[in-house]
C-alpha cells in the first residue's frame, strides 16, 4: 500500500471535518501501533485539539467515557459558566442535565465521568444525542481530533453510537478508531483497501493499515493516580455502586472514612454529601435500614447547616423509603411531608426538580397502596405524566405494583388499562433482563388475577416469580411471593400446603430485621392453623406476634393492625371456650381508641354478635347483624374462610371451615410444625433498643442545630418564625406555635404553622379560658370541647426561667395515640434553650437602648446619630436625584434659665422641647440630642424650603413673650416671667445637600450646620437660616 495514501485520506477527511461535516474513520489495526504512527505524523491545517485514548478490557464498563472525557476537557477550556442556560440553548434532554452537570463540573479529582451500565446509558438516559450537540457547540472555534486504539474493547453503547453517527455527524470533529480485524463490531462493511494514489469517495470504510514496526506511543486513559488515594477509592466506590456491588461499596466507604480520620482530612460539603448518600444507599439496598437511617440523618444535619433544600429533600425522601420498608408508615408519612416542604421551598423548578417530584409522588403512591387507598386523582395524573421522563427505571414497575393494591376501587376500564400496562411492563423488564422488576410485575399480575377469580393464572405467575427470585436469594423478594402463594393455597382449602408455604416464608425471615414481615407471617400461619382447627397453635402464634409488635412499638402491619391481631386472638380463645379472656379483649378495644382494618371490623362485629347472642340481647343482635351485612356489601373481595366466620356468627352453617359446624376435636386438627420464635423475639428487643438510641441521637442533633440558631439569633421575631418552621418540619405534629408576651424592650410575637388563622385563634382563646398557658400541660383535645378538634393531644410548654415568664411553645397532634416521648423531651429542652436566648436578646436590646438613647429626653444620642448620617451620605452619593436636609438647633438664653431657676427646671425645659420636636416632625425624620441644649434633626428627601417651613411652625411657640410664657408653663408646669432680653428662643441652622454637595465626613456636615446655626443667632436669634453646603469648608472641623 502507498504509505502516503492514509495521510491523504486523513487530510481529505479533515477538510470535511473543518467545514462541520464530522468524520468517523475505522482502521483495521490490531494493536493500534500503525494508527499511532499515522496520527503522530499527521499535521493538518487548521491545527486540531488532539485527544488520544487506549481502550482496554475494562472500557466496556465506561460507556461513552472517551467522548465524555473529551467533552469535559473542552468545556473546561472554553465552556460557558451558565450551564443551565447553555443546556437549554442546546436543547439537552432535561433528565440528562444533572448527569452532564456532574460530568462537566467534576466533584472529584480525575474521576471517570460516567460509571453506569451500557444499557442504562443507551436506552434510559439517551446521552448519545446530547453528546452530538455538545461536541458541535464546543468545536465551533477549534476542530478536534480524537484517536482511539483498541476499538474492539469499546462498550456496546460506544460502538453503536459510532456506527450510527458516521454518516450524520454534524460537528468539527474527526474520530479515528483502530480495531482488531478479527472483531469488527464497529464496521458495517467489509475490510476494503483503497488503491494507492486514489482519494476515497466515501470516507468511513474500514481501512486496512499495514503493520508498523514503530512502537505505539503511550496514550493513557487517565493520569497516574496513587492507588491508595481517596479520589481513587471514591472512583471505585461509585463504580461498585453503579454495578450494584453493595458490600464492596460499603467496604470502600469504610476505608475512605478511616483514611479521612487518620489523615485528619475534612472533605468539602459537596464531597461529604455524595459520600454519605452513597453509603446510605448501599446500606439501604443491603437491607441494613438502621445504618442507612444513621447515615441519612448525618446527611440531613449537613443539609440543615448548608440550608440546601434539595439536599434536605434527598435525605427526607430516603428516610421515607426506610420507613416504608420497616413498615413504620407514620414515620414515612412524616418524612413525605417534610420532603414536600423542602421541595416547595425550591424556587427553580427545572428538570432536576421534576425528577424529584416524580420520586415524591411515587413514594406517596406506595404508601397509599400499603393502606389499600387510592392515590388522589390529581397526584395520579401528575405521576402518569412524569413517568416517561426516564424510560428504563423501576418507577413504572413500582407504580403498577401500587395500583394493584387499590385495584378494588378501579373501574372496569381502568382495570383493563392496568392489565395491559402490566403485560407491557413485564415485556420491557424481560428485554432489559431486570429480574427485580419482573418479580414485582409478576406478583402484581398474580394479585390481580386472584381478585378476578383466575387462580390458576395467579399460581403460574407466582411460581415464575419464585423461580426468578431464587437467583436473587433475597427474603425481601421471595417472602411476599411465598405469603401470596400461601393465601392462594389457603383459599383453595389446601391447608397443609398453605402451612408449609407460610412456614417456609418464616424460615426465610429468621436472619432478617424486617419484624413487620415476621409478625404478619406469624399471623398468616396462625390463620392456616385456625382454618385447620388447631386453635391452640393459632393462639400461641398470635400471642408471639402480638408480643413482637408491642416490643417493637408496631401499631400497624402490612394490611393489618395490632388490634386486628388482638381480635383474631380473642376469636380464637372464644372458640376454645375461653370466653372470659375474649370478652376482656373486646371490652378493652371498645373502651379506647382503636385502629381496625376492614378485616378487623368484621372480626369485631362477629365477636360482638357472639356475646350479644350469649347474653340474649336481641336489640344488639339486630344491630350487629345489620352492621355485618353492610360490611360485607361494602367489601367486594372477601376470602372464603372469613365469610364462613361471618355466617357462623349469624347462625348460619359454615361451608368451608367444617369444624365450626360441630365441636372441635384433636383428631381432625391440622398438625403443627415447630416454630422457634425465641431468637426472633430476642433480636427484636435488641433492635428496639438500637432504634431508641438512634432516636436519641437524632433528637440531640436536632436540638443542637436549633440551639445554635437560638444562640446566634439577633431578633426574637425572626428566631421564633424560624423555630416554628423547623419544628413543624422535623417533629411529628400537626400544629406548632410560639407566643411571646410583651417584654421590656421587646414587642409581643406570635408565629404558628399547621392551622389557618381562624382555627389557631379559636384554639388559643380556648387555651386562655382554661388558663392553660402556664407551666407544662399535656391534655386530650376532646377535653377542650371544640368543633374540629375531637381527637388528638395538645402540649403546652412554658418558655420561662426562674422569675421570668416569656411565653409558651404549643404543639398539637390529631393522632389518637398522642405524642411520642421523643417529641415531648425535645420540646421541653428546646423551650429552656429558647428562654435563655430570649433573655439574652432582652439584655442586648437593653444595652443597645442604653448606648444609643439620651436618658434625659429619650431621643437618640450622638453615638447613634453618626451611623445614620453616614448612611444618608452614602445614599446621596449613589443616587443623583436624592437630597436631604440637616437642621442644627440651639436654645437661646437657656444658660440664663439654668442659672437662675435651677438645673431641674432646665431639664424639664429640655424634655418638653424634645417632646415638641418629636410632635412636629414626621415619622421618617430623625431627632437627636447632641448634648446640652443642642439638637439635630435629619430630614430625608426634604428641600431647604420645606424644612424652613417646618422651623417657622416650631418657632411660633417662642415668637412673643406671651407665647414663651405659655410654652414654659407647658414644659415645666410653672408660670415664669423672663426679661425681654433673656427670653427663651431657638436658633436653627439648615444645610441642604444633594449629590453635587456631599461632604466627605459627618464631622464636616455637622460643622457647617453649626456655623449656620451661629449665623441665625447673629441675625437676631429665634430664627432659621438656610445655608447651602460650602465645599471649600469641607475640611474644616469645629
Amino acid at each position: 500500500m502507498d504509505q502516503k495514501y492514509p495521510l491523504r485520506l486523513l487530510d481529505n477527511a479533515w477538510q470535511l471535518s473543518a467545514r462541520g461535516q464530522g468524520q468517523i474513520l475505522l482502521f483495521a489495526d490490531a494493536n493500534g501501533a500503525s494508527l499511532a504512527s499515522l496520527v503522530d505524523g499527521f499535521h493538518p491545517n487548521p491545527t486540531p485539539r488532539r485527544f488520544h485514548y487506549q481502550l482496554g478490557p475494562d472500557a466496556a464498563f465506561y460507556g461513552y467515557y472517551p467522548l465524555t472525557d473529551a467533552v469535559a476537557r473542552l468545556y473546561s477550556e472554553r465552556g460557558p459558566s451558565d450551564l443551565d442556560n447553555w443546556f437549554a440553548e442546546l436543547n439537552i434532554y432535561p433528565p440528562n442535565r444533572t448527569i452532564w452537570r456532574q460530568l462537566l463540573v467534576d466533584h472529584y479529582l480525575r474521576r471517570p465521568p460516567l460509571l453506569l451500565k451500557d444499557h442504562v446509558i443507551q436506552q434510559s438516559l439517551s446521552l448519545g444525542d446530547d453528546l452530538v450537540r455538545l461536541l458541535a457547540a464546543l468545536t465551533e472555534e477549534r476542530p478536534v481530533l480524537i484517536a482511539l486504539t483498541g476499538g474492539h474493547w469499546a462498550s456496546a453503547s460506544l460502538q453503536q453510537w459510532l456506527g450510527r453517527q458516521r454518516p450524520t455527524l454534524a460537528a468539527k470533529v474527526m474520530i479515528l478508531v483502530a480495531n482488531d480485524a478479527d472483531q469488527l463490531p464497529l464496521a458495517d462493511s467489509t475490510v476494503q483497501e483503497a488503491p494507492p494514489g486514489h482519494a476515497v469517495s466515501q470516507v468511513g470504510w474500514l481501512i486496512d493499515l499495514p503493520p508498523s514496526n514503530d512502537s505505539m506511543p503511550n496514550w493513557p486513559l487517565l493520569d497516574p493516580i496513587k492507588s491508595e488515594s481517596i479520589p481513587t477509592l471514591i472512583q471505585q466506590a461509585l463504580q461498585n455502586h453503579a454495578l450494584l456491588c453493595h458490600e464492596e461499596t460499603l467496604s470502600l466507604c469504610d476505608q475512605i472514612n478511616q483514611m479521612l480520620d487518620e489523615r485528619q482530612i475534612i472533605l468539602v460539603n459537596d464531597h461529604r454529601y455524595d459520600l454519605l448518600l452513597l453509603e446510605a444507599e448501599a446500606l439501604f439496598y443491603s437491607d441494613r435500614y438502621n445504618g442507612a437511617i444513621t447515615a441519612l440523618n448525618e446527611l440531613l444535619e449537613l443539609a440543615r447547616q448548608e440550608g440546601d433544600a434539595l439536599w434536605q429533600f434527598d435525605a427526607y425522601l430516603r428516610l421515607a423509603w426506610c420507613g416504608l420498608h420497616k413498615y413504620r408508615l407514620g414515620d414515612a408519612w412524616q418524612m413525605i411531608k417534610h420532603a414536600q416542604s423542602a421541595l416547595q421551598s425550591v424556587d427553580r423548578q427545572n428538570a432536576d426538580w421534576l425528577l424529584r417530584e416524580r420520586q415524591w409522588l411515587l413514594l406517596q403512591a406506595m404508601l397509599y397502596g400499603q393502606e389499600h387507598r387510592r392515590l388522589p386523582e390529581t397526584s395520579q395524573h401528575r405521576l402518569e405524566a412524569l413517568l416517561p421522563m426516564e424510560r428504563n427505571d423501576d418507577f413504572q414497575y413500582a407504580f403498577r405494583f401500587a395500583q394493584v393494591s387499590w385495584a378494588a376501587s378501579l373501574s372496569p376500564r381502568e382495570l383493563t388499562f392496568l392489565r395491559k400496562a402490566l403485560v407491557r411492563s413485564l415485556r420491557w423488564a424481560r428485554q432489559l433482563n431486570n429480574k427485580v422488576a419482573a418479580i414485582k410485575i409478576l406478583h402484581s399480575m398474580a394479585t390481580l388475577a386472584s381478585r378476578i377469580g383466575r387462580q390458576d393464572r395467579a399460581l403460574r405467575c407466582l411460581y415464575l416469580a419464585l423461580h426468578l427470585a431464587e437467583k436473587l436469594d433475597s427474603p425481601s423478594h421471595d417472602v411476599p411471593l411465598l405469603s401470596a402463594l400461601g393465601w392462594l393455597r389457603l383459599n383453595q382449602q389446601e391447608l397443609s400446603a398453605a402451612r408449609d408455604t407460610f412456614q417456609a416464608a418464616l424460615q426465610r425471615l429468621q436472619h432478617t430485621t424486617n419484624y413487620h414481615q415476621v409478625a404478619i407471617t406469624l399471623n398468616n400461619l396462625a390463620w392456616a392453623y385456625f382454618v385447620g382447627a388447631n386453635l391452640a397453635e393459632c393462639d400461641r402464634l398470635l400471642g408471639t406476634a402480638i408480643r413482637l409488635c408491642r416490643s417493637r412499638g408496631f401499631r400497624s402491619l402490612p394490611y393489618h393492625t395490632l388490634d386486628d391481631l388482638l381480635l383474631h386472638q380473642a376469636l380464637c380463645r372464644y372458640y376454645q371456650g375461653n370466653s372470659v379472656l375474649a370478652q376482656r379483649t373486646l371490652h378493652e378495644i371498645d373502651h379506647r381508641h382503636h385502629s381496625l382494618s376492614a378485616k378487623g371490623e368484621l372480626l369485631h362485629s362477629c365477636l360482638s354478635l357472639h356475646f350479644a347472642r350469649a347474653e340474649h340481647n336481641s336489640a344488639a343482635q339486630s344491630l350487629l347483624t345489620d352492621r355485618l351485612k353492610a360490611q360485607i356489601d361494602s367489601q367486594l373481595e372477601l376470602p372464603a374462610y372469613l365469610l364462613d366466620i361471618v355466617r357462623h356468627a349469624q347462625g348460619e352453617p359454615s361451608q368451608h371451615i367444617s369444624w365450626l359446624n360441630h365441636e372441635v376435636t384433636a383428631a381432625n386438627a391440622l398438625t403443627s410444625r415447630p416454630v422457634d420464635v425465641v431468637a426472633l423475639l430476642r433480636s427484636a428487643e435488641l433492635e428496639g433498643e438500637v432504634e431508641k438510641l438512634q432516636q436519641r441521637v437524632r433528637d440531640t442533633r436536632l436540638l443542637s442545630h436549633l440551639s445554635a440558631q437560638a444562640n446566634a439569633a439577633t431578633d426574637a421575631g425572626r428566631l421564633t418564625e424560624t423555630l416554628v418552621r423547623q419544628l413543624s418540619a422535623h417533629l411529628d405534629c400537626d400544629y406548632v406555635a410560639i407566643e411571646l408576651r410583651p417584654l421590656a424592650y421587646m414587642s409581643p410575637t406570635f408565629h404558628s404553622h399547621g392551622l389557618d388563622d381562624i382555627s389557631a385563634e379559636r384554639l388559643h382563646q380556648v387555651m386562655a379560658m382554661h388558663k392553660l398557658t402556664r407551666g407544662r400541660v399535656l391534655l386530650n383535645l376532646r377535653d377542650l370541647d371544640m368543633e374540629g378538634f375531637e381527637t388528638g393531644s395538645l402540649y403546652i410548654n412554658s418558655i420561662s426561667l426562674p422569675k421570668h415568664d416569656f411565653g409558651d411553645l404549643v404543639l398539637m397532634t390529631r393522632d389518637p395515640q398522642g405524642f411520642e416521648e421523643s417529641v415531648l423531651r425535645t420540646t421541653a429542652m428546646l423551650a429552656a434553650q429558647l428562654a435563655a436566648a430570649i433573655q439574652r436578646l432582652m439584655h442586648e436590646r437593653e444595652l443597645q437602648y442604653l448606648s444609643s438613647t439620651d436618658m434625659l429626653t429619650g431621643l437618640i444620642n450622638r453615638q447613634a446619630l453618626y451611623p445614620r448620617l453616614e448612611e444618608e451620605l452614602s445614599r446621596t452619593r449613589r443616587h443623583s436625584n436624592y437630597r436631604f436636609c440637616l437642621a442644627f438647633l440651639d436654645l437661646d438664653n437657656f444658660k440664663y434659665l439654668n442659672d437662675h431657676y435651677g438645673h431641674n427646671l432646665g431639664d424639664q425645659v429640655l424634655q418638653g422641647f424634645a417632646k415638641s420636636l418629636d410632635e412636629h416632625s414626621r415619622a421618617e425624620d430623625l431627632v437627636s440630642r447632641l448634648g446640652g441644649d443642642e439638637f439635630v434633626i435629619l430630614f430625608p428627601g426634604q428641600t431647604g424650603e420645606q424644612v424652613e417651613q417646618f422651623c417657622r411652625r416650631l418657632l411660633k411657640q417662642f415668637g412673643t413673650a406671651k407665647a414663651v410664657q405659655q410654652t414654659l408653663k407647658r414644659f415645666t408646669g410653672q408660670s415664669l416671667k423672663l426679661p425681654s432680653e433673656r427670653r427663651l428662643g431657638c436658633s436653627v441652622g439648615i444645610i441642604e445637600l444633594d449629590r453635587d454637595t456631599v461632604p466627605r465626613s459627618v464631622d464636616a456636615l455637622l460643622n457647617q450646620a453649626d456655623q449656620a446655626m451661629y449665623a441665625a443667632k447673629s441675625q437676631g436669634k429665634n430664627q432659621a437660616v438656610v445655608v447651602p453646603f460650602n465645599a471649600a469648608l469641607d475640611d474644616g472641623v469645629r
